[in-house]
């Protein structure tokens, strides 16, 4: 029975804290802290770290030292047992520790138990990203390990490492998804609409493995960035203006807003469409109708311009697509138009292109390879690529040709080009 769960012996222990605390506290600190990391092995021998003088002075008398040893002092376990019991302490290190600081705690079985309990957590996962059929997943958990990611979300959560592991699977689960906005996917799967926000700790670790999920070679730290991979996998961040801009769209039908929308292409007018007109009335265009797609408001203030009330319907992403932006290219796909994209030669325009592709199956326009080739021969200031695109599915080699140019191109480089397209004869 340890000396502290002797009830009868409160007195004693007091006694035995007066006796030996103030300049002994360092010493027996240091020992306390070696025969736990220990298993609660006695050691054979102990250097102290530095000890003020007073310290060493008292270890001196304890222990019957003719001399007051140098300031690093080597003490060996069975001297200060002897010490101890023949002193008017009269017990042994183990118990005169426990009863300075309570019972001594195996910390080396606990960092056994710990390491052992990690390691099983984390085979679990392995397990079960290859369960779930995302088995590129596994590089991710080994990466997340490695840096402590998930363990520093944790620490800043107040969770346990498991449950943020637990929760960011839960998220990646579901990916890619198909235009949710990152709101709605948090709130759905995690309770929280904003826990996967810019600054979130648990957006941080499931936003990693969302880059391994798309291929991307490092996770972005730009909102740019990190909105062109959440599109990439699928999903909206509601933080863009939830409009969208239009030019020469002319809707059937007699609604409010269908006459509104043919009214402004009438006069040669861009307008915005907000998400809730989108909501209550949905826009139909002729079956067939073509309709093509930017990405940057600067081809629409152009377009109107030059062409007014004489340009084929034109639709404006403004850079990733918002919610409002999907709406309307769900329902002009539906009503039977036809959609193609035009995208910036970059990093954001192929993830954008891909994302179209996939989401609507919509054809580029101008959007190739050849096209990249015979505008860069014509540029001489170049803007360098600042990071690798990612593959454009519509044409398999125009990543690779980017690369190797390192420019990039902005579709306001090819708008005389555009304006022909788009010019109503």
């Amino acid at each position: 029975m340890s000396f502290e769960e002797n009830d009868n012996q409160t007195d004693r222990r007091r006694e035995i804290r007066a006796a030996l605390g103030g300049p002994y506290d360092p010493v027996f600190a240091a020992i306390r802290r070696r025969i736990e990391d220990n298993g609660l092995k006695p050691f054979r021998s102990i250097k102290l770290p530095p000890l003020e003088s007073r310290s060493r002075e008292a270890l001196a008398d304890l222990l019957a030292w003719k001399k007051v040893r140098a300031n690093r002092v080597t003490l060996k376990f069975a001297d200060l047992e002897a010490a101890l019991r023949a002193s008017r302490v009269g017990m042994g290190v183990i118990q005169t520790l426990e009863a300075l600081g309570g019972p001594l705690v195996d910390r080396k079985a606990a960092r056994a138990a710990s390491k052992a309990a990690r390691a099983q957590l984390w085979d679990g996962a392995r397990d079960r990203v290859i369960r779930s059929g995302h088995p590129d997943l596994i590089e991710w958990l080994d990466n997340l390990k490695r840096v402590g990611l998930a363990r520093k979300a944790a620490k800043r959560m107040d969770l346990s490492e498991a449950s943020v592991l637990g929760q960011a699977l839960d998220v990646l689960e579901h990916l890619p998804e198909m235009g949710v906005s990152l709101a709605v996917l948090a709130a759905r799967v995690l309770g929280d609409p904003h826990a996967l926000d810019p600054g979130e700790p648990l957006g941080a670790v499931v936003l990693s493995g969302a880059a391994h999920l798309a291929g991307w070679s490092s996770t972005p730290t730009s909102a740019e960035g990190r909105q062109c991979l959440w599109l990439d996998v699928g999903v909206l961040c509601d933080t863009l203006s939830n409009d969208v801009l239009v030019h020469g769209l002319r809707p059937l039908g007699q609604g409010p807003l269908s006459r509104q929308v043919r009214e402004n292409a009438d006069a040669g007018q861009p307008m915005r469409l907000t998400q809730r007109q989108l909501r209550d009335t949905g826009l139909v265009l002729p079956q067939g109708a073509d309709v093509y797609i930017c990405e940057n408001p600067a081809i629409v203030q152009t377009v109107a311009d030059e062409l007014g009330p004489r340009s084929a319907p034109l639709v404006c992403l403004g850079g990733v697509p918002s919610t409002a932006v999907m709406m309307l290219l769900q329902q002009l796909h539906e009503g039977g138009a036809k959609l193609r994209f035009q995208v910036d030669f970059d990093c954001g325009g192929l993830v954008i292109g891909n994302f179209l592709s996939r989401r609507l199956q919509i054809p580029p326009w101008r959007v190739t390879t050849e096209n990249y080739e015979r505008l860069l021969s014509g540029i001489k200031q170049r803007k360098k690529l600042d990071k690798d695109p990612p593959e454009a599915l519509w044409a398999p080699h125009l990543h690779t040709r980017m690369i190797e140019h390192g420019a990039i191109l902005y579709e306001e480089q090819l708008v005389e080009t555009l304006l022909s397209d788009l010019r109503v004869r």
